[in-house]
């Protein structure tokens, strides 16, 4: 949704974040493949990521006259979907392994 807001938030002079855009980014792609690959396979939620990436970025171009469509915005959405893979990768083997501590159900 943050991505198709109309506008991006005014920022008071001097409170300017650098990066903080590409952050944001990262952050909502690797958020919203960790959250699809809980409940769709892979290809599937690595697939709708993929063109959620191309689709924002050409409605931010078209259709927002205040946003633009940025390639590093692109690049940040990639490596989020990479992150958001990776730590699901990660959590998945992590839990299913028995060393992520007390698991529900109790420990083993």
């Amino acid at each position: 949704m943050a991505l198709y807001w109309p506008s991006p938030p005014d920022v008071t002079p001097g409170f300017e974040v650098p990066g903080l855009d590409k952050a944001v980014h990262f952050g909502l792609f690797a958020l919203a493949t960790w959250a699809l690959l809980r409940v769709l396979p892979v290809w599937a939620a690595v697939g709708l990521m993929l063109v959620q990436v191309g689709l924002s970025e050409w409605v931010q171009g078209t259709f927002l006259p205040q946003r633009s469509a940025d390639v590093w915005d692109a690049v940040a959405d990639l490596v989020g979907i990479a992150a958001g893979w990776a730590g699901w990768t990660g959590w998945t083997r992590w839990g299913r392994s028995g060393r992520g501590g007390v698991r529900p159900g109790g420990p083993r």
